[in-house]
């Protein structure tokens, strides 16, 4: 990068943290989604087929995130979506397309 591209950032994040505009960072880890999502997905008798796809999206400065988990992600079919609030690990959604 370039030193005014550097600059830029430094004053952006100093500007984020000034005005509250900074997303809080994830309360659950990753391994902690996937717990739980493998948990539901048993509870379910719903098959769990790797790779798993595991994004999560931030809901704010007041929270309110989500995890989004999909098995099977590279195939149609066969897969397994959860999705889990980070507020309070609950599960939100659950659902499976055998095809």
């Amino acid at each position: 990068m370039s030193r005014l591209t550097d600059v830029i950032l430094a004053v952006g994040r100093v500007l984020d943290r000034a005005f509250g505009w900074e997303t809080p960072p994830p309360r659950l880890t990753e391994a902690e989604v996937l717990q739980t999502a493998r948990a539901v997905a048993e509870g379910q008798g719903w098959p769990w087929s790797e790779p798993v796809w595991v994004a999560f999206t931030p809901g704010g400065r007041r929270g309110g995130g989500g995890w989004r988990i999909m098995t099977n992600a590279s195939g149609m079919g066969g897969n397994v979506n959860i999705v889990i609030s980070d507020d309070t690990g609950a599960v939100l959604q659950k659902g499976f397309a055998p095809y």
